[in-house]
């Protein structure tokens, strides 16, 4: 697991948010790691690079149909519009 999340936090943030689709289709741990990982490049972003994470995220759960997958997806949503109060 310690691979799983070096490797995550070594992506560059277009690269992670890229491979989400995919990533998600992971373990519900593996979710909560990639949720973590998005979450802290969201929280170190400047605010153009925030909204364009927002943008994509929010973009990736649109193209997904509803389902567990989905549903992880609105999860990192709701878990980065929360740090940008």
């Amino acid at each position: 697991m310690q691979a799983f999340v070096k490797d995550l936090e070594s992506r560059p943030t277009e690269r992670l948010l890229r491979d989400l689709p995919d990533l998600v289709k992971l373990s519900d741990a593996k979710a909560e790691i990639i949720t973590y990982v998005i979450a802290t490049k969201f929280r170190r972003a400047a605010s153009d690079e925030r909204q364009k994470i927002r943008e994509s995220v929010q973009a990736t759960s649109d193209g997904l149909p509803h389902g567990q997958e989905r549903s992880r997806v609105q999860d990192i949503l709701e878990r980065i519009r929360s740090l940008a109060v």
